[in-house]
């Protein structure tokens, strides 16, 4: 039995966004609020962790 791919979208959050997205305002509003928390987070690492 096998699953079929065919005619289906991709995953929003495994798709990169178009580069005229990342100029939309709207768009950019949305990811601002996570974008803030992953950047807390990333400084928040021990020194020297990749």
């Amino acid at each position: 039995m096998g699953w079929s791919l065919a005619g289906r979208r991709p995953l929003p959050h495994k798709q990169l966004p178009e580069p005229d997205q990342m100029k939309d305002p709207s768009f950019v509003q949305r990811f601002q609020p996570i974008a803030a928390r992953l950047r807390t987070a990333l400084a928040a690492r021990p020194a020297g962790k990749n």
